[in-house]
């Protein structure tokens, strides 16, 4: 019987990564007799020995979900898996412009910039953003940033800020360059993984994998007002038509209706 505290009864198991929780999800279904929903929003190691790729991928559930088309297509899921993609969504009704006044610097919000550098790019910001009054949000040992102290806070850091600059290299999308975009934020970002699927050039964003060019578009949007609330205005669109809550919460739940029917 699919129990295991007081009598609970389980219906699926959500494993949230094959990188560890996957492999508890198999135990857990070997004892319950119970159906796995496999979602994966990281992406292979660029450097794994030959084979490891294959063998993480034969960790699939009844149902396997991608946070974006590109991820999908980086773990080389293919039929007859069922695997689906559901973006992340933003709470745009939380996350959105207010009056706050910009003030003419460059926000990014990153956790543990400096020891991420693998994959958020810490070393290109650094030359991006020299000689740049440059701000950065988030939890950090090294003493560079702090966290926002409430998500209220958090919303007038991307609001204040006259440009957001994304310099990551390996992360499907960041939640954070989302996040600036439902707020109106005029984005400058690297055009990596799933990003080139969101920002079109020029129209609700800026984006560019030559750091010239990144500082380039950052100087550009210093100066610009017009293009500044143009291109904000465009990002906070491309949100609210892509990455609605209302999307978001409907797809899974009809996944989780689907698994256990």
């Amino acid at each position: 019987e699919n129990t295991i505290f007081g009598g609970i009864h389980f219906d699926a198991i959500l494993s949230q990564s094959k990188f560890g929780q996957f492999q508890v999800a198999q135990q857990l279904q070997q004892a319950l007799g119970i159906p796995i929903i496999s979602l994966e929003h990281t992406l292979p190691i660029p450097d794994w020995p030959e084979g490891q790729k294959e063998s993480m991928c034969a960790n699939t559930g009844e149902e396997n979900i991608f946070i974006s088309e590109y991820s999908r297509r980086e773990w080389g899921i293919k039929a007859p898996v069922k695997s689906s993609v559901i973006h992340h969504s933003v709470d745009s009704k939380l996350f959105k412009p207010n009056d706050v006044e910009k003030k003419p610097y460059t926000l990014s919000v990153v956790n543990d910039f400096k020891n991420r550098d693998y994959c958020c790019n810490y070393s290109g910001w650094q030359r991006v953003t020299e000689g740049l009054e440059a701000k950065v949000v988030g939890s950090c040992s090294e003493g560079l940033s702090q966290p926002a102290p409430s998500i209220g806070e958090l919303v007038n850091e991307y609001n204040t800020a006259q440009v957001f600059l994304n310099t990551s290299t390996v992360s499907p999308v960041p939640t954070s360059l989302l996040e600036a975009m439902s707020c109106g934020c005029a984005v400058v970002t690297t055009a990596t993984c799933m990003i080139p699927d969101i920002i079109t050039h020029g129209v609700n964003g800026f984006m560019s994998n030559d750091e010239s060019e990144l500082r380039s578009y950052i100087d550009q949007l210093l100066g610009d007002e017009n293009l500044r609330r143009e291109l904000g205005k465009a990002a906070r669109q491309t949100v609210l038509n892509d990455f609605s809550e209302k999307d978001f919460i409907n797809n899974w739940n009809d996944t989780f209706d689907g698994v256990i029917k």
